[in-house]
C-alpha cells in the first residue's frame, strides 16, 4: 500500500513530537508498504521541491521511508509573533487568524508544502494520509494532499487537541477534520477525548517501545552500584513547578535517609530539557549530586535507565510512551504527580512497580520502599519491550488503515 505520514516535527529532532510517525513509517516500510514521511526541514537542510519528486520517487529503494523535508518559507507575522516582538494582543490576533485562515501556527511550512500536493497526488498515488496532531497545522496539509488524491484520510492524536486548539476554534476543527475516515490516539484517556472532540470512533494505538531498554541477562536489576541508590529522571519537563516540588522532596528525603541508608544517593537527568534541570539544581543548591546530561541518543537513554536504582518521570502528557520504556527496564518506575488509572492498570498488567507519589510526602513513602525493599521486587510476567514493540503496534496500525480502505 501506498502510505503518506504528515509530521511537521522532524525525526531527527531531539524532541519525542519527532518519534511517533517516523518509526511507524520505518517499520510499516518492512511490512512491505511504501511509505513517504514529510515532516519540516531540520538545521539548515535544503528541503525538498516540487521537482524533484518524480525524479525521487523513482529513485528511491523502498526499504526504507522516503522522508521529504520541506524547508518553511518566511512569513512576516509568524516570525514576529514567534519572536515576541509584537503586542501579546497582536501575537493572539496572528494566532487566530493561523487558526481559522490558514490551517494551523505552521502556515509558512504548509505553504512550501503545497507545491508538493499536485506532484505525489499524480506520481506517488498515495492510498492513505496519515497526520497527527502536535498541530493543526499537520492536519490541513493531510487533508489536502488527501483530497488532491482523493484517497484515505486517517488523524491521529499524539497530543490533547482539546487542550491545544483554543476553545474559540473548536467547533471550526471538530468540522473541519470530522470527514476524516479513521482516527487513532496514543492512549485510551487520548482516544476517548479524541472521540468527544470530533463526535467519531476513535482507536487506541499505543507508540512502540524501542528494544534497547529491555534489560539483558547480565545487568543487575535495581541499580548495579550497591554502594550508590541512584535515580534517573527522564522524559519532558512539563511543569517547572513540579520539578521543583519533586527535587525539594528529593533532597529532604535524602537529607534524612543517606547515612541510615548506608548508600550515597545521587539524581540523573537524561532528556532534552536538561538545562532546565541545571538551573534547578543550582537554584537548590544540589548540583553536587543532581546532575543533568545533555541530549543524549536513545541507546544510551536506555542504558542509564537500565542501570538505575528506579527511574522516575514528572507526570505531564495523557500519552504512555515512557511509562512503558521504564516499564521495561524492569525497574522501579515512580511517576511524580500521580498518573491515570490507564498507567496504573497498564503497570500492573506487566507485572511492573509503578509508584505515581502526587507530592513531596508520598514520595518519601515510594522512596522508603524501594530503598529499603526486604524482599525481591514481583517478577514481571511479560515485558512490555516485547508486547508493545514497534512491529507489533505497525501491525495494529496496519490493521486499522485496511479498515479505514475497506469502508471507503
Amino acid at each position: 500500500m501506498k502510505l503518506i505520514f504528515v509530521n511537521h516535527a522532524h525525526p531527527y529532532l531531539p524532541h519525542v513530537s519527532g518519534i511517533r510517525l517516523w518509526r511507524f513509517a520505518q517499520e510499516m516500510v518492512k511490512r512491505g508498504h511504501q511509505v513517504i514521511h514529510i515532516t519540516a526541514t531540520l538545521n539548515g537542510e535544503t528541503g525538498v521541491s516540487n521537482e524533484q519528486i518524480e525524479r525521487l520517487l523513482n529513485e528511491h529503494r523502498w526499504t526504507v521511508p522516503l522522508h521529504l523535508p520541506v524547508k518553511p518559507v518566511f512569513r512576516h507575522a509568524l516570525d514576529a509573533a514567534r519572536r515576541n516582538v509584537v503586542p501579546a494582543k497582536i501575537r493572539r490576533i496572528i494566532t487566530a487568524y493561523a487558526l481559522f485562515a490558514r490551517g494551523g501556527v505552521f502556515y509558512d511550512w504548509t505553504d512550501a508544502a503545497h507545491d508538493l500536493v499536485a506532484p505525489l497526488s499524480r506520481y506517488f498515488l498515495p492510498e492513505v494520509v496519515w497526520g497527527t496532531f502536535g498541530n493543526s497545522s499537520n492536519l490541513f496539509l493531510a487533508r489536502s494532499i488527501a483530497k488532491k488524491a482523493k484517497c484515505v484520510l486517517v488523524i491521529d492524536c499524539k497530543d490533547s487537541i482539546s487542550s491545544f486548539v483554543p476553545k474559540l476554534a473548536h467547533t471550526v476543527v471538530a468540522g473541519l477534520y470530522r470527514e476524516a475516515h479513521c482516527f487513532t490516539a496514543n492512549a485510551l484517556d487520548l482516544s476517548r477525548e479524541t472521540s468527544s472532540f470530533f463526535g467519531r470512533e476513535c482507536h487506541t494505538l499505543y507508540s512502540g517501545v524501542d528494544s534497547c531498554f529491555r534489560v539483558n541477562g547480565s545487568e543487575a536489576l535495581n541499580g548495579t552500584e550497591d554502594r550508590i541508590f541512584d535515580l534517573t529522571l527522564t522524559g519532558s519537563i512539563y511543569s517547572e513547578h513540579e520539578l521543583h516540588n519533586f527535587m525539594c522532596g528529593l533532597k529532604q528525603w535524602r537529607d534524612q535517609n543517606e547515612r541510615k541508608l548506608g548508600r550515597e544517593v545521587k539524581l540523573t537527568y537524561v532528556g532534552a530539557e536538561y538545562r532546565v534541570v541545571q538551573r534547578m539544581a543550582a537554584s537548590l543548591g544540589i548540583e553536587n549530586w543532581a546532575k543533568s546530561n545533555p541530549y543524549v541518543p536513545l541507546p544510551e537513554v536506555a542504558r542509564v535507565c537500565r542501570k538505575a536504582s528506579a527511574n522516575v518521570y514528572l507526570k505531564g502528557g495523557g500519552f504512555h510512551q515512557k511509562l512503558l520504556e521504564l516499564l521495561a527496564t524492569k525497574n522501579p518506575v515512580i511517576a511524580y504527580g500521580g498518573e491515570t488509572q490507564e498507567s496504573l492498570s497498564l503497570a500492573e498488567e506487566f507485572g511492573g512497580e509503578l509508584h505515581a507519589p502526587a507530592n513531596a510526602l508520598d514520595l518519601a513513602e515510594a522512596l522508603d520502599k524501594i530503598a529499603y525493599r526486604m524482599t525481591a521486587p514481583r517478577e514481571h510476567s511479560m515485558n512490555a519491550s516485547d508486547i508493545f514493540s514497534w512491529e507489533n503496534q505497525a501491525v495494529q496500525l496496519e490493521r486499522l488503515i485496511n479498515m479505514a480502505v475497506q469502508k471507503v
